[in-house]
């Protein structure tokens, strides 16, 4: 993180990120907003981990969930399914954010019918969260192709099932 962290004040940028937390025996789905300072301005851990996450990862209290102020406005960040959550949403909007980070997990972009499930529900779902907050809203995302499925999967009985 403190690589990160330089990396943001190095080139006067902020960055938004996500990353697995480690605190004590659990471990959090992440997000942190860092300064073109290079300080940490947001540590927030997602509220509900979905579908895998639940095995290994603890769920966030909410208590986290903020916007900060910057020179380009209020800007504030919610990953993957919790983009389907109202009180989330509302509670982003209720926070006057303008410029909404909306992060998603791998996507696979030549296969709608791949393990990832295509891009038309993280693009679907990430402006309806525009639409309903009026914000300003970046979608960002891994892509993954075939060539990524089968150096991970190589010829198994899972990659077959995909």
């Amino acid at each position: 993180m403190k690589r990160i962290m330089r990396v943001a004040k190095d080139n006067n940028i902020y960055i938004v990120t996500g990353y697995v937390e480690r605190c004590g025996a659990s471990r959090y789905m992440s997000q942190v907003i860092i300064s073109d300072e290079g300080k940490l301005l947001v540590n927030r851990r997602k509220l509900k981990p979905t579908h895998a996450e639940r095995t290994i990862c603890g769920e966030g209290t909410g208590a986290d969930l903020k916007v900060v102020k910057t020179p380009y406005g209020i800007i504030g960040a919610t990953e993957c399914w919790e983009h389907t959550q109202p009180l989330i949403t509302y509670a982003m909007a209720s926070m006057n954010e303008q410029i909404h980070i909306a992060a998603w997990p791998a996507t696979a972009f030549d296969n709608p019918g791949h393990l990832t499930g295509g891009c038309e529900g993280p693009i679907t779902l990430t402006r309806t969260y525009a639409m309903q907050t009026r914000t300003y809203t970046l979608l960002t995302s891994g892509l993954i192709g075939d060539a990524a499925v089968n150096f991970f999967c190589g010829d198994d009985e899972v990659k077959k099932k995909y």
